[in-house]
């Protein structure tokens, strides 16, 4: 066993079943940016540099 982080998870429920699937992608995906930003232990020193921070990376092509 190793001492460091063996990943990370996050759950999506669907309380809106009206919602289409790219309306619940959109709403769940700044989140996996804070959830990857704490599992890959780079979290930075406040949220105002992390949006900075994710401005400047965009978002990935495809």
């Amino acid at each position: 066993m190793t001492d460091g982080n063996l990943g990370a998870v996050l759950h999506v429920w669907c309380d809106h079943p009206d919602r289409t699937e790219e309306e619940i992608a959109a709403a769940v995906y700044p989140r996996l940016r804070v959830m990857a930003q704490h599992t890959w232990g780079s979290a930075g020193p406040g949220y105002p540099r992390f949006l900075r921070r994710v401005t400047a990376v965009g978002v990935a092509p495809g």
